[in-house]
């Protein structure tokens, strides 16, 4: 059955590209409207982004100061451009410190990331790789691409590979494009009436 499928996946991979670093500044000046907001993000608002997105959801927890990130930041913009929809999302959390909110915000800006950009209300570092992802050592930036339900489909501490990155959101979405809501809804249907 998954060989009947591969023309078609390929053909889907043709069409949505390959590369996402190739198409910097093809996404027209939209984006640059949208207004940039930084919110503040306590314990629990921490443990939300990260326990049941309702999405396929991109979360790259950065600082400011950070040189990966900075590095790293545009490349998730594309993503967030190339294939964000009701289906997927790019979010940011910032762990600076929050007498830094105005620079993390104008580097937001810059970078725009028209986004859900939160920032850690929390000091204790400990305190957020509990809430977001017990193995992190701490290396930012830390990337993790989250199913509907949570469950971690890619993590890298560090700079990521955005390649195999695109290619997990790629076969993510194929599998929510293949598997409809409306099948989804209606095999639940079927199943309560046993």
């Amino acid at each position: 059955m998954a060989l009947r499928r591969l023309p078609l996946l390929l053909l889907c991979f043709l069409y949505l590209g390959c590369n996402p670093g190739n198409n910097k500044g093809k996404f027209g000046q939209g984006w640059q409207k949208i207004p940039i907001e930084l919110i503040e993000a306590d314990p629990n608002t921490i443990e939300d982004l990260r326990s049941s997105p309702g999405r396929l959801r991109l979360l790259t927890v950065w600082a400011s100061w950070c040189e990966s990130c900075s590095e790293a930041f545009p490349n998730y913009m594309n993503l967030q451009r190339k294939y964000g929809s009701g289906k997927f999302e790019v979010v940011t959390l910032s762990v600076d410190q929050l007498d830094h909110k105005e620079a993390v915000l104008e580097f937001l800006r810059q970078k725009g990331a028209a986004v859900p950009n939160y920032i850690a209300r929390v000091s204790l570092e400990n305190q957020i790789m509990e809430k977001l992802d017990p193995d992190w050592a701490g290396e930012l930036p830390l990337t993790l691409l989250l199913s509907p339900e949570g469950e971690v489909l890619y993590r890298r501490q560090g700079l990521a590979d955005i390649e195999k990155l695109q290619f997990s959101i790629e076969n993510q979405l194929f599998k929510q494009y293949l598997e409809p809501e409306s099948s989804k809804e209606s095999e639940k249907e079927s199943a309560r009436s046993y």
